[in-house]
Order: C-alpha cells, then sequence, then structure tokens
C-alpha cells in the first residue's frame, strides 16, 4: 500500500508542477520599474494604444485593442479612458494632460492550418517622458476554431466583422494571462467613481 500511495503522489506532483508549466508558459520575459508601487500612486488614468505597424488588418488590431481595453476596464484598478481615434503613441500628443500613462501592444502572428500562434509586447508607459514601468514579452498558440465564449465572438464579429471570429479567442486568452501579472493601483472613493464613469463613455 505505502509503495502504491508513494507513487500515486509522484504521479500527481509531476501532473500538477507539468499543469503549472503550461499554464505559465506563455510568459517569456517580465520587467518592471524598481519603483513601481510608487509609480503607480500617480499612474492611475491610461489609454490602450496599438502599435499601427503591427504586421495584422486594420480589423484585427481594432479587435485586439478592445479586448485588452475590456479586460483593463472589467479587471483591474486602472482607470481606463477611451482611445481616440487616431491617436499615435507618445505622452507628448495626448491633448487629454489627466492621462498619466498608457498601455501600449505590438504583436505579430502567423498562422498555421487551424492554429495561430501569437508573440506579444506589453508595455506601461508613463507620462509625462514615456518611460517604461512594466513590460511583458510572452507568446503562445491557440485553436482557430475554438467555439468557446460564443456570446463573446458574436460581440465582437458585430462590432469589427465575421473576418475577426477566430481571432477574438487567442486575443482574449493571451491578454488575460499578461494582464493577470499587472501590479493594480489603489484608488480613493472618488477615483473609484470616476473609473466607473470613464467606463461608462
Amino acid at each position: 500500500m505505502g509503495k502504491t500511495t508513494n507513487y500515486l503522489n509522484s504521479k500527481l506532483r509531476f501532473i500538477f508542477t507539468l499543469l503549472f508549466l503550461i499554464q505559465c508558459s506563455t510568459i517569456r520575459t517580465m520587467e518592471r520599474s524598481p519603483d513601481l508601487e510608487k509609480d503607480l500612486k500617480t499612474l492611475k488614468r491610461v489609454y490602450v494604444l496599438v502599435n499601427p505597424d503591427n504586421p495584422v488588418t486594420i480589423m484585427e488590431n481594432q479587435t485586439f485593442q478592445a479586448i485588452f481595453q475590456s479586460l483593463i476596464s472589467h479587471h483591474s484598478e486602472f482607470i481606463l479612458y477611451p482611445t481616440p481615434e487616431g491617436l499615435k503613441p507618445g505622452c507628448s500628443g495626448f491633448t487629454d494632460k489627466n492621462i498619466e500613462g498608457y498601455f501600449y501592444l505590438s504583436y505579430k502572428q502567423k498562422i498555421d492550418g487551424d492554429k495561430i500562434y501569437l508573440d506579444i509586447k506589453s508595455e506601461l508607459k508613463k507620462c509625462p517622458g514615456d518611460s517604461n514601468i512594466w513590460m511583458v514579452e510572452a507568446e503562445d498558440s491557440y485553436s482557430l476554431t475554438s467555439k468557446e465564449n460564443e456570446s463573446l465572438r458574436r460581440m465582437y464579429v458585430e462590432k469589427f466583422g465575421m473576418g475577426v471570429e477566430s481571432r477574438v479567442n487567442p486575443y482574449y486568452y493571451l491578454s488575460k494571462n499578461i494582464l493577470e501579472k499587472v501590479v493594480s493601483p489603489e484608488l480613493t472613493e472618488d477615483e473609484k467613481d470616476e473609473k466607473v464613469i470613464a467606463g461608462s463613455n
């Protein structure tokens, strides 16, 4: 009985370790400012910007941006403001001087049969000066034929067309994995109210 129990425990440890490694395998590099907690005291109001030179279609870029924005808005304490159309990265170009920073997404993708390979670099930059206070590089592959998250897929199809349906789940899962690594700022009660108002715009 003892040998059987030890064998089963060993197998379970192996399985749990393997699952842990698989779950964490998307994050390739993560860097953060040594003063991150201090920086976040004055970095609460943000935009989400995507690199316009990402080697993807405009609709794919817009879909990735929209998914990332939704996750920031609902699963972090950042106060997310709608990104003005055509806004280029760089604090100096922001007309709203209340904005204290922005997430910047650069990514590429490769299609292989019914799989998509994604490679992304996500940065959190502080204004003024565009200083980089947090950065993650991640990669993973996903099925293009997944039928999960039907309502989510339908929502983005209505916004951006049928051409993005197979992209929704891959973009969603990779963005979610990345944002689980982000440290959120602490908001006052007034700032929590501001977040709700900003999110309704």
